[in-house]
C-alpha cells in the first residue's frame, strides 16, 4: 500500500486492484504539478506578504481537496485503460425495449 490507492479508485468497482506504483506515482505528479503551479500563481500576488509557512499552508489546504475530490476522480477516469489495463468493465444490466 502506499496511500495514493483512494485517488485511483473507479466508481462502482470496489475490490479492483490498484495500478502499478510507478503509474500511480508518474500520474500524481503531472497532475499535482501543474495544479500547484496554478494555485501558487492566481494566489501568490493575495498572498505575498505572508510568512512562507502560511504561504504553503494555504497552498497545500487548497491542493489537497481540489486532488482529491476533483482533479484525481476524473483523471482517473480518463486514464483508465492505461491504469488498469487488465480490467473489463462490467456489462451494463439495463434492459432495451
Amino acid at each position: 500500500m502506499t496511500g495514493l490507492e483512494s485517488w485511483f479508485t473507479l466508481p462502482g468497482q470496489p475490490g479492483l486492484m490498484r495500478p502499478r506504483p510507478y503509474k500511480m506515482a508518474l500520474l500524481t505528479w503531472i497532475t499535482i504539478f501543474p495544479l500547484i503551479t496554478a494555485i501558487v500563481a492566481i494566489t501568490g500576488p493575495l498572498l505575498k506578504d505572508l510568512p512562507l509557512a502560511v504561504r504553503l499552508g494555504i497552498t497545500t489546504a487548497l491542493t489537497v481537496p481540489l486532488m482529491t475530490w476533483v482533479v484525481m476522480p476524473r483523471v482517473t477516469r480518463l486514464l483508465h485503460r492505461w491504469l488498469y489495463p487488465h480490467h473489463r468493465p462490467p456489462k451494463s444490466t439495463a434492459r432495451t425495449a
